[in-house]
């Protein structure tokens, strides 16, 4: 029947959108993310920019099974391999480029996330 059909498409139209929306807050942090060149803001600076507060940010993120600290690592990871990849920085820069301290930290990072090292990675490439 049309009514019966055209009610359950509504249903779920607002589940999809639900499910749609838990997604959401991690997919826009990440493309705020991506628009940075040098270093990344604190989850502080990135709750402002989403009004709502650090706790309310945690807590939304915590549902979504991820927090500001996952979604930082695999945008640095991501970045990494795409500069080391694709562009001439020195490791040192990309490190600073990814709001590393110094060069040792990204490089033990990196190494982590691939198992090798910045440079072992760009010789293979």
């Amino acid at each position: 029947d049309k009514n019966s059909l055209q009610q359950a498409k509504r249903i779920c139209e607002r589940e999809l959108e639900k499910l749609q929306l838990s997604e959401l807050l991690q997919t826009r942090i990440r493309k705020y993310l991506l628009s940075f060149n040098d270093g990344f803001p604190s989850l502080i600076e990135v709750s402002r920019y989403f009004y709502m507060s650090p706790r309310t940010l945690h807590r939304q993120l915590k549902q979504e099974g991820s927090s500001y600290s996952q979604i930082l690592k695999s945008i640095r990871k991501f970045a990494a391999v795409e500069l080391l990849g694709n562009s001439a920085m020195t490791v040192q820069e990309i490190a600073l480029t990814l709001g590393y301290s110094d060069t040792p930290n990204f490089r033990k990072a990196f190494k982590q996330w691939t198992g090798t090292s910045p440079s072992g990675f760009r010789n293979k490439n």
